[in-house]
């Protein structure tokens, strides 16, 4: 059971617009501590709605110290959550601007702004509560009555607590399928756009592609795939993707691509040196027709 929800969300932090930014170690080790963090507050907290259900019939007093002591670890699943979110946060959007300039990072807000609701909730709970329900006060009639009256309050506030955070997994979830590359239109300058943009034929359709920031290093690769009325394609497989460099020559190296949507996909692209690389996309359209694009990508230092 432990095994299968670790397999669970391990899977999480394989996929998605992160993958796409480096350096891999950093992202990949933030993005799983936050998730793995995210899990346990969330399992927490509805954990703590059931036990202070009026139908657990637990006592005021033990429903008390439960609480406690999951504030006590609450604690340090809140630093890691602000430590690791930060990073991503860092490593995707790269400046302050982005978020409020991106829709992502207008969506990054939101989530930060209800998670610090949420921990503003979990502080009163644990400062102003708990102590009435788990105190000395608890003892006797009129302490007794106390504390199953500052149980219901607390009961009430967690379940709130629970309402957030299916707010926070709902903004998560915007994030996760939203891209979180900078449109180079925001710049009030209007600066030309960063990376590499190509347009293939593919049979008789188009394929469209972009590679960010088109620079040694890790790349994110987009693919949008449009048949003869421009509609996105469906297909029989994903395709296969294997990058090349011509000189010196250097694979092809084989890289996953991972739906995103209708005739959509993406990757995670590293090209250790400058030069002419070129991406080579194999694309199964039907049963018996297997388009193949080259796409030629000049990658700068």
């Amino acid at each position: 059971m432990l095994g299968a929800a670790a397999l669970a969300l391990g899977s999480l932090v394989l996929v998605g617009h992160t993958r796409t930014f480096g350096p891999p170690w950093l992202v990949v080790t933030a993005d799983a501590l936050h998730v793995a963090a995210g899990a346990v507050w969330l399992g927490g907290v509805v954990g703590l709605a059931l036990v202070l259900a009026p139908s657990a019939h637990v006592d005021a007093r033990r429903a008390g110290v439960t609480v406690a002591r999951f504030s006590a670890l609450g604690a340090w699943v809140v630093l890691a959550l602000a430590v690791t979110g930060t990073v991503l946060g860092w490593r995707i959007l790269g400046t302050l601007d982005a978020l409020v300039s991106t829709t992502y990072g207008r969506t990054l807000l939101v989530k930060v702004g209800v998670a610090l609701v949420l921990v503003g909730i979990a502080a009163w709970n644990r400062y102003r509560l708990v102590p009435e329900v788990a105190g000395p006060g608890g003892a006797g009639a009129a302490g007794g009555t106390t504390a199953t009256t500052a149980r219901r309050r607390l009961g009430r506030t967690v379940a709130v607590e629970a309402a957030l955070l299916v707010l926070v997994l709902a903004a998560t979830g915007v994030l996760v399928s939203r891209s979180p590359v900078v449109p180079a239109a925001a710049s009030a300058e209007g600066a030309a756009t960063s990376g590499v943009e190509v347009v293939e034929e593919l049979g008789d359709g188009t394929l469209r592609a972009r590679v960010t920031p088109g620079r040694v290093g890790v790349n994110a690769l987009e693919i949008e795939l449009l048949d003869a009325d421009g509609a996105p394609f469906e297909l029989v497989a994903v395709p296969e993707l294997a990058t090349t460099l011509a000189d010196p020559a250097l694979g092809p190296f084989s890289r996953p691509l991972t739906r995103t949507g209708p005739g959509a996909y993406e990757a995670t692209l590293d090209l250790p040196m400058p030069g002419s690389w070129t991406l080579e996309v194999s694309v199964r359209t039907s049963k018996y027709e297997n388009p193949i694009v080259r796409i030629p990508v000049e990658v700068t230092s």
